[in-house]
């Protein structure tokens, strides 16, 4: 019985998306939160690295299979037929004659049925007779019963016709040369692909940002700094020390290239995993059978599959936004210090109409419910610094922030955090707004301020 590759790779999706699944619960069971006494911290108050870099390598591991079961199944659904797509353009075109057609039937273990043609010819080149049975260069079986009957049709047993002979391998000979729509499924491996790659990547940073200990005293790029005290010093830095100015370019917890690779993997694996279902369906629907139940029922799955594609969009347009270039003064001010803030927008800043910049102190407290993990968010201080609206101040301009010393600096305990952000919306006509968040550490006061003010 001929069995198309197609089957092949349907029968591999599934226990693709099983791999994935375990692989995130997996993910998630290891980077959750740990308790307050399991903090890593060494004498010298540097964070251990070796939870990340561990996640890391099991990212970039697994995405590798992942790349390479795509780059597999490519090569045989998509760039060999591609090439013999090519090569056939040299063949030689041959008077045949077809000796029989027939649509043929399959039935895989699951009891689907599928339909292929099945079509011989004869053909004479160089004083010899040849037989072949090649249709295309992807000769697949679907469910299109009346598709193969068409095409049965058109070639009947006795019809002379024409084909197409690779004249350096004369036993080598296809009917029908040009490219035809199922050769178009061979895309479908590339999502593969694109996602291993993907995961490869985000795995490769997740060990880069693993690979430097983190101290306390270390320059914010998008992470708070240790646990710290309001009127003591940070760890490992003695009481007057470390106060020098850092000037510097923050950078954003999540820009939007980040967002669209998230949203397009998400939006892959949820719709890749419903499509099986939903080809399922379509099959049923297609032998006259009414199968309402698994309709309905996939239903809001469908509906929640949409509502991803439609924020891969979002997030893709969101591409085209002005980029954000934020400097201050000194990227890890001390409370009661004044920074100076330079913003810069890089690209078409005349789509934006009002741009607002803002200091943002938000609280996270992770906790435990049984065995599940469950984090708590919640602005606790919010100041409006800039409400821009005239075009040249919206496109650069500078402001300056005295932090009020009776704040938290910021925390990270693990479980418990204070984070810091400086703020950029911009309101953007029928488009995507800017929505940006720049963390910034803020540090306490030092020893001697404290000293002289006591509270």
């Amino acid at each position: 019985m001929h069995q198309s590759p197609w089957w092949a790779f349907m029968g591999v999706i599934p226990l693709i998306f099983v791999m994935v699944g375990v692989a995130g619960i997996i993910v998630v069971w290891k980077a959750r939160p740990a308790d307050a006494g399991d903090v890593a911290v060494s004498e010298a108050g540097v964070t251990k690295p070796s939870a990340a870099r561990a996640g890391g390598c099991f990212l970039v591991l697994f995405f590798s299979v992942f790349f390479l079961v795509g780059l597999a199944l490519s090569w045989f659904l998509l760039i060999k037929p591609i090439q013999a797509y090519r090569a056939a353009k040299a063949w030689v075109e041959t008077p045949c004659v077809v000796e029989s057609s027939a649509v043929r039937r399959h039935r895989d273990s699951d009891g689907d049925v599928t339909w292929s043609v099945d079509i011989l010819y004869r053909y004479e080149f160089g004083g010899r007779v040849y037989r072949s049975s090649r249709y295309t260069f992807l000769d697949a079986s679907t469910s299109n019963r009346s598709g193969m009957e068409a095409i049965v049709r058109r070639y009947p047993g006795g019809k002379a016709t024409v084909c197409y002979v690779n004249p350096n391998n004369p036993s080598e000979a296809v009917l029908v040369r040009e490219w035809t729509g199922a050769m178009w499924l061979g895309l479908l491996p590339l999502i593969f692909v694109a996602v291993g790659a993907g995961g490869v990547l985000w795995g490769i940073r997740r060990l880069r940002g693993g690979a430097a200990p983190v101290t306390a005293g270390a320059a914010v790029s998008g992470a708070p700094a240790p646990p710290a005290v309001v009127g003591q010093p940070a760890a490992g830095t003695a009481a007057g020390e470390g106060d020098e100015v850092e000037p510097g370019e923050l950078k954003p917890a999540s820009g939007p290239v980040k967002s669209f690779v998230v949203m397009l993997l998400v939006a892959g694996f949820w719709n890749g995993l419903v499509s099986v279902f939903v080809f399922q369906a379509v099959q049923e629907w297609a032998r006259g059978r009414r199968p309402w139940m698994l309709t309905l029922f996939l239903v809001p799955f469908v509906l929640v599959g949409l509502g991803l594609i439609g924020g891969v969009f979002y997030t893709f347009l969101k591409l085209f936004n002005p980029r954000v270039h934020l400097r201050v003064s000194n990227v890890r001010p001390r409370l009661g210090e004044t920074v100076r803030i330079r913003w810069r927008l890089v690209g078409r800043a005349g789509r934006v109409r009002r741009l607002r910049l803002a200091l943002e102190g938000v609280e996270e407290a992770t906790y435990r419910r049984g065995t599940q993990s469950y984090t708590d968010r919640e602005t606790f201080f919010e100041q409006t610094l800039v409400e821009a609206t005239a075009p040249a101040e919206i496109r650069e301009g500078e402001a300056s922030l005295t932090l009020p010393r009776d704040l938290v600096p910021s925390l990270d305990t693990g479980n418990n955090k204070i984070l810091w952000n400086l703020k950029v919306q911009g309101d953007i006509p029928r488009w995507p707004d800017i929505d940006l968040a720049f963390p910034i550490t803020v540090r306490p006061l030092p020893v001697a301020a404290v000293e002289e003010n006591p509270s």
